[in-house]
């Protein structure tokens, strides 16, 4: 009864997840995608240049694209800046991939969400800064831009995945399959 989230840098995972009830979540998070799970066997990883793909064997998975930045600033000002605001509806974007699809970020989405988290970055106050600094607006504004233009087009590209036995290894008795 939970969250479970399981954050990738490289290489990938292939797990198969029972949702048991409406409270749990299963979440893998890259530094650009989130895959939600909707109970599923399905595989997440990053090629060589830290491209998300997703592959769903059985079941729904939900994709979007993913501000990790956004982690730096509590929910509240997230709330209280329409810019990040908006940033965070980036995160909703959520494409559905089916049985036997995979999904990637479009490579312009992927180059926008990279920038988006860059400014963000730049805009948070400094660590061990000045108690309650505000973050620098004009950065914040320049990625809600940036927010504005990935909400305008499909943010994921899917298409009938090749799925293969080849580098798996085996499954251990909760079902997670490792590579």
């Amino acid at each position: 009864n939970g969250e479970t989230r399981i954050d990738i840098e490289r290489g990938g995972i292939l797990a198969s997840v029972s949702r048991k009830s409406g409270r749990e979540s299963f979440k893998v998070v890259t530094p650009t995608v989130i895959a939600s799970v909707r109970g599923t066997t399905f595989s997440t990883e990053l090629d060589d240049g830290g491209r998300p793909l997703v592959r769903v064997l059985d079941g729904t998975i939900a994709v979007s694209p993913r501000i990790a930045a956004l982690d730096l600033f509590s929910d509240q000002q997230i709330q209280a800046n329409p810019a990040m605001k908006k940033l965070a509806e980036v995160q909703h974007q959520e494409v559905l991939l089916t049985e036997r699809t995979e999904g990637k970020l479009n490579p312009q989405v992927e180059q926008q969400v990279i920038q988006a988290n860059h400014l963000i970055e730049q805009a948070a106050p400094a660590p061990g800064g000045a108690p309650g600094a505000a973050p620098d607006a004009a950065r914040l504004q320049q990625a809600g831009r940036i927010a504005e233009e990935i909400i305008k087009k499909p943010a994921v590209s899917t298409q009938q995945a090749q799925i293969s036995a080849q580098g798996l290894i085996g499954i251990d008795g909760r079902g997670f399959v490792c590579r």
